[in-house]
C-alpha cells in the first residue's frame, strides 16, 4: 500500500513538472497564457534574432563539452587505476605462478629421466635379451628339426627346444 502511495505523488510531481515546462516554453515560444505573465514577472521570452539562438545554442554545446571533458577525465582516471591494479596482480600473484609452474616442469623433466633411465632401459634391455634368445630357439628349432639334417639329436633336446619355442612364440614376430 505505501508504495502504491509512493508512486501516486512521484507520478503527480513529474506530472505537474512537465505541465510547467512545457506551459514555460509554450508561453516564451508562442506568446500562449498556459503561465500568466503576472505569475511570473520576469519570465523569459524567446529570442527574436538568429544570433541569439547562435548564441544560446554555443553555450548549451560548451556546456556539453565541459561534461563531457570531466567524464572522459574519470575515465581516464579509473583507466589508469585499473592498470595500476592489474600490474600490482599480476606482480604480486601471477609472477610466484609462473616460477611455481617452472619448477613443476623441472621436476617432470628430471621424473621422466629418472623413469626412463631406472624403468624403460632395463626393460628394453629384457625385451633384447628375450627377443635374442626367441630368435635363437626359432633358429635352432627349424636347424634340429630339418629332415634331410644327418645328425641325430638326442629326444630330449628336441623337447626341450620345442617347449621354449612355444613359451617363446613358434614363429619369428620381429622380422
Amino acid at each position: 500500500m505505501l508504495r502504491y502511495c509512493f508512486g501516486l505523488i512521484v507520478i503527480l510531481v513529474v506530472a505537474f513538472l512537465a505541465y510547467l515546462g512545457i506551459g514555460a516554453l509554450t508561453d516564451g515560444y508562442f506568446s500562449t497564457n498556459i503561465i500568466p505573465d503576472n505569475a511570473v514577472p520576469d519570465s523569459w521570452a524567446a529570442p527574436d534574432s538568429w544570433s541569439e539562438w547562435r548564441d544560446i545554442v554555443l553555450v548549451i554545446c560548451g556546456l556539453f563539452f565541459a561534461v563531457a571533458i570531466l567524464v572522459l577525465i574519470l575515465i581516464l582516471v579509473a583507466l589508469l587505476r585499473l592498470v595500476i591494479t592489474v600490474r600490482k596482480l599480476a606482480s604480486d600473484r601471477i609472477g610466484p605462478t609462473v616460477d611455481t609452474i617452472q619448477d613443476l616442469i623441472v621436476s617432470v623433466r628430471a621424473t621422466t629421466d629418472f623413469v626412463g633411465e631406472a624403468v624403460v632401459s632395463p626393460i628394453i634391455r629384457i625385451y633384447g635379451i628375450v627377443s635374442a634368445l626367441k630368435t635363437l630357439m626359432f633358429g635352432a628349432n627349424h636347424l634340429f628339426e630339418d629332415e634331410r639334417s644327418n645328425r641325430a639329436i638326442p629326444f630330449e633336446w628336441k623337447q626341450l627346444l620345442r617347449l621354449l619355442s612355444r613359451i617363446f612364440g613358434s614363429e619369428k614376430n620381429d622380422q
